[in-house]
């Protein structure tokens, strides 16, 4: 993760750890999920979400869909 922004390298932390705790697959791609989880949050920052209030759900449905679990219902739903 070097020369990555503080967020991403933070985001790469937490998805390392939810991998240990096998709450993210050990296979997913965890540089790619930072920078997807980073993206996403930074944008939601700087811009807001359409509707007032909705960063967190949006950032749920994100990981979601992009970290589907064994059972197929996809990861914090």
């Amino acid at each position: 993760m070097g020369g990555k922004s503080g967020g991403e390298r933070g985001s790469y932390r937490y998805v390392e750890g939810e991998q240990r705790l096998g709450r993210v697959p050990t296979d997913a791609d965890g540089a790619m999920l930072a920078l997807a989880l980073a993206g996403t949050v930074h944008h939601l920052l700087m811009h807001g979400s359409p509707q007032p209030g909705e960063n967190a759900r949006l950032v749920r449905r994100l990981v979601t869909a992009l970290v589907p679990t064994a059972n197929g219902l996809g990861a914090w739903t």
